[in-house]
C-alpha cells in the first residue's frame, strides 16, 4: 500500500508539472501571437491615372481631421506639428518605416523631416513649394490621432525556484488617420483608418512599420504607387 501510494504522490506531481507546462505554452503562444495586431480600413477619393512616382510622408498629432489641404487647414493641422522637436525620434521611425515599407520599387518616397529643418516655422508656401522642389506628386500625411496602453499578462519560468510567475506587460495601442494628397488639387484621393496594437519603435513588429506594410499594400492594390 505504501509502494502504492509513493506512486500516486509521483503520477499526480508529473500530472501538475505537464499542466503548467502546457498552461506555459498556451500563455506563449498567445503572447507571441497577440504582441502586435494591426489593421486598415481604406477609402479611395479619387482614382489616379498613373501610380505617383514621387511622394513625401509628414506624420503628425492631431484629433483633426483633413478634408483638403489647403492654407488654412495646413496651418491648423499639419504647421508646427510635422518638425516639432518634442516628438523627433518617434517622427524619424515612423518617416523611415514608411521609406522602408514603400520605396522598394519605382514609387520614390521621402520623409518630410529630411527636408525640413526640425523647429522652424514653415509656412504655407514655403511647405508646398519644398515639396515640389523635391519633386514630390503626392503627399501623405500619416496622423496618430490617438494611442493608449492595455495590459496583459504572460507566464514566466523562474528557474531558480522552479516556479511559474504571472508578468504583467504594459503594450502601447494607437490609432491613425492617413490621407493621400494629391499637390495638383490640394485633397485627398486616398484615405485610411488604422488600429494597431504592440511595441512603439523596436523590433519588427512594431505599430509604425505594421502600419507602413499595409498602407503601401492598399495604395499599390489602389493604383496609387507602384
Amino acid at each position: 500500500m505504501k509502494t502504492l501510494t509513493i506512486l500516486n504522490q509521483f503520477w499526480k506531481m508529473r500530472l501538475r508539472r505537464s499542466l503548467s507546462i502546457l498552461t506555459f505554452a498556451i500563455f506563449g503562444i498567445t503572447s507571441l501571437t497577440g504582441c502586435a495586431t494591426s489593421n486598415l480600413t481604406s477609402f479611395t477619393k479619387q482614382k489616379v491615372a498613373e501610380p505617383y512616382v514621387n511622394v513625401v510622408v509628414v506624420f503628425v498629432e492631431t484629433n483633426q481631421e483633413i478634408t483638403q489641404f489647403n492654407e488654412e487647414a495646413y496651418n491648423t493641422i499639419v504647421r508646427k506639428k510635422f518638425n516639432n522637436l518634442s516628438n523627433i525620434d518617434f517622427r524619424k521611425n515612423l518617416e523611415n518605416a514608411f521609406v522602408k515599407n514603400m520605396g522598394q520599387t519605382s514609387t520614390l518616397v521621402t520623409g518630410a523631416g529630411s527636408l525640413f529643418e526640425a523647429g522652424d516655422d514653415i509656412d504655407y508656401a514655403s511647405f508646398i513649394g519644398g515639396l515640389k522642389k523635391a519633386g514630390a506628386e503626392a503627399v501623405l500625411v500619416v496622423n496618430m490621432n490617438k494611442s493608449w496602453s492595455t495590459t496583459t499578462e504572460r507566464i514566466v519560468k523562474n528557474d531558480a525556484l522552479n516556479t511559474y510567475d504571472v508578468v504583467k506587460d504594459a503594450n502601447p495601442n494607437a490609432s491613425y488617420l492617413c490621407y493621400l494628397i494629391d499637390l495638383n488639387q490640394i485633397k485627398p484621393v486616398w484615405m485610411g483608418k488604422s488600429t494597431g496594437s504592440g511595441v512603439w519603435m523596436v523590433g519588427y513588429n512594431t505599430l509604425n512599420n505594421n502600419l507602413a506594410k499595409n498602407v503601401n499594400s492598399k495604395l499599390n492594390k489602389e493604383g496609387f504607387v507602384y
